[in-house]
């Protein structure tokens, strides 16, 4: 694969118009390579900092097909090139090339097309820099991010961020916001609708006057109220956040987890029901009804307690004060 013709450098300069002697030793400086790609010989030439990236030395006279590019990056390159030689814009891309070791390595490619000066010559000549910490660096953070996206999916509920105040216009939404809302979060970031608005009217009051609380206090707010879903259902959800301050103190914006809740809210609901027709059907029997738990020996009694035997309720706590 490598063809490396023996002329080196020297041989090199010849072909590069950049033959400007300061130029070159700033290049060299920054380790900026430089390249020529004759698209009629579909040869390239190069010189030693481009070797040196490389691993190899300076060469002119390579076959295009002998350039180590990685098999996904051919495309990639051979399609800008294309472009650069049919309408005269710059070549620029990022490519993936093999070092004589098999490790590949990031490269960003920029070159121009030369007028020719004599004759139908198609030359691209350009610079070529080493961008493989920044890219690993960038792939690195691409994954972390689609692994806190996918942590943020599988979440049961909203993760979000927004302002502090009412309407609480978000600029960040996990996507669970359309099973709990019905509204894509789309819609909430690009203000179609706010958090205020699909807020339940007799909650609203409460929960602006809670996060307000929390912001200018510092502490961290737990809320659970009503909201209105797109297709006018009401849901309950239970919401858990705090501010970000500046380093002067002042509130930024809010971030938190909003989670539905609505399966507790009306199971609850229902308890609290029994237990009020349970209170007024023993009011109305006077009858005495308890109930022992084992594990604490731990007594209750309704009201007829007293009415019927003298005692208060709380006197008779457990078994063993009787």
């Amino acid at each position: 694969m490598w063809a490396i013709n023996g002329k080196g450098s020297a041989a090199v300069a010849g072909c590069f118009p950049m033959q400007d002697h300061f130029l070159a030793t700033a290049l060299r400086g920054i380790n900026v390579g430089t390249w020529r790609y004759d698209a009629d010989a579909e040869q390239v030439d190069w010189d030693e900092v481009t070797g040196a990236l490389l691993g190899v030395s300076a060469v002119e006279g390579l076959p295009f097909d002998d350039i180590p590019l990685h098999p996904d990056d051919v495309s990639i390159i051979t399609e800008s090139l294309a472009s650069c030689l049919a309408s005269g814009q710059a070549h620029d891309a990022e490519c993936r090339m093999a070092l004589p070791s098999g490790e590949f390595r990031w490269f960003h490619v920029f070159g121009r097309l030369i007028e020719p000066q004599l004759g139908p010559t198609r030359i691209v000549s350009g610079i070529i820099t080493d961008i493989t910490d920044r890219k690993q660096a960038q792939l690195a953070v691409a994954e972390s991010q689609r692994q806190l996206q996918a942590i943020m999916d599988h979440l049961p509920g909203i993760v979000y961020r927004c302002g502090t105040r009412p309407p609480w216009r978000m600029d960040f939404m996990s996507n669970a916001a359309r099973e709990v809302t019905g509204y894509d979060p789309a819609a909430f970031l690009d203000g179609t609708t706010t958090w205020e608005a699909i807020t339940h009217p007799e909650d609203l009051p409460m929960v602006a006057a809670r996060v307000a609380e929390a912001v200018d206090s510092g502490k961290l707010f737990e809320i659970r109220y009503r909201i209105i879903t797109a297709s006018g259902a009401v849901r309950w959800v239970h919401e858990r956040g705090s501010a970000r301050y500046d380093e002067n103190g002042s509130a930024l914006f809010l971030e938190g987890f909003v989670g539905d809740v609505s399966d507790v809210a009306e199971a609850e609901a229902k308890v609290r029901e029994t237990e009020e027709r349970y209170r007024l059907a023993s009011q109305a029997t006077r009858d005495l009804v308890w109930d022992w738990e084992l594990a604490s020996d731990r007594l209750t009694w309704n009201e007829a307690l007293g009415s019927n035997l003298g005692y208060r309720r709380r006197t008779l706590g457990t078994t063993r004060a009787w």
